[in-house]
């Protein structure tokens, strides 16, 4: 069989993912590049389910990138996905109509479940899961954030909720530092969305915190840098740090202003802001669920979608066999 290169882009609230892999004859792949535009297309229009004029055209210019990097790396193939700002917006199938028009860049909307099901086979493909031992994989995305629970590599529960931190910073207008009472209102805000699952989760017997965001990523860089942890700098993959690691760091960014965040070693300036509420977010989850050691996955939806990608094509081998 010919050799093939694929393009995978997830279209995200806050980031949007380009993933270029290519395959051999014998259909082992390569991940050969990775880019990324922080597109923020929830901002300015997530709260009000409409994907803000600034922030269409954002997209738009990010998507014509892509396709240049795309045609020069010569891939065929180009599988995009849509989440939780698209999903959400009235104007989302738009969006989707003038990618394929402007871009030629094909997107389907995926909703909360799938996305929480992709993510697991990216993290899955990833990392090395606990096997006999429950976990629970947690991505913090811009719009959504997908709680999936683990066992013997498997989902066995999958959720996705609209609580991600661009919708929480579009919900709550926050200071600069950050209020213990809006800090409080916040944490109630989640109580309420996620009130339930909390209820379903405490019925599992979980053992570790799989965390697969850029929040998840950013914060393990600041307890690398912290910690003087150089090597883990350099690959965070499958880095773990525990709760008082964690919250060594949290306490100093919900005191620190935007300024002072953005000087601390490991911060993004991308991140500066979703930090926060995606950092209380981190907070409130460990806390009520007694979660003592988190893991960092940097594979997530684009790896999981070229984990099934790849799986769907060794299946249609092994049919014509």
């Amino acid at each position: 069989m010919n050799a093939e290169k694929i393009a995978i882009i997830d279209v995200g609230t806050n980031t949007f993912h380009l993933l270029i892999a290519e395959f051999n004859d014998r259909d082992d792949f390569h991940i050969r590049e990775k880019f990324r535009e922080p597109v923020k297309l929830g901002e300015g229009g997530i709260s009000a389910g409409k994907i803000s004029e600034k922030a269409f055209e954002r997209g738009i210019k990010a998507l014509k990138n892509f396709r240049k990097i795309i045609n020069s790396r010569g891939a065929t193939r180009v599988l995009g996905f849509a989440t939780s700002a698209i999903r959400s917006a009235e104007n989302g199938k738009l969006f989707i109509k003038k990618a394929m028009l402007e871009a030629e860049i094909p997107i389907r909307i995926i909703n909360g479940n799938e996305e929480a099901a992709l993510i697991f086979d990216g993290v899955r493909a990833g990392v090395q899961l606990p096997y006999a031992e429950q976990c629970l994989v947690m991505d913090i995305g811009g719009g959504s954030v997908e709680f999936i629970v683990g066992f013997e590599n498997s989902p066995i529960l999958l959720r996705s909720l609209d609580l991600g931190a661009a919708r929480l910073l579009e919900k709550f207008k926050l200071s600069d530092p950050i209020l213990p009472e809006e800090i409080a209102e916040i944490k109630k805000h989640i109580q309420t969305e996620i009130g339930g699952l909390l209820k379903e989760l405490k019925d599992f017997d979980i053992s570790l915190l799989v965390g697969s965001s850029g929040a998840f990523e950013t914060m393990a860089t600041m307890i690398a840098y912290e910690n003087k942890d150089l090597i883990s700098i350099e690959n965070l993959n499958s880095y773990r740090f525990s709760r008082a690691e964690f919250q060594n760091i949290y306490q100093k960014l919900i005191k620190s202003t935007k300024e002072e965040r953005i000087k601390y070693p490991g911060m993004e300036q991308m991140r500066v802001d979703m930090i926060i509420p995606g950092s209380i977010l981190m907070d409130y989850v460990m806390q009520q669920l007694k979660l003592s050691e988190c893991m960092v996955s940097l594979s997530a939806l684009k790896e999981g979608i070229l984990a099934r990608y790849t799986r769907e094509k060794q299946e249609k081998i092994k049919n014509l066999m």
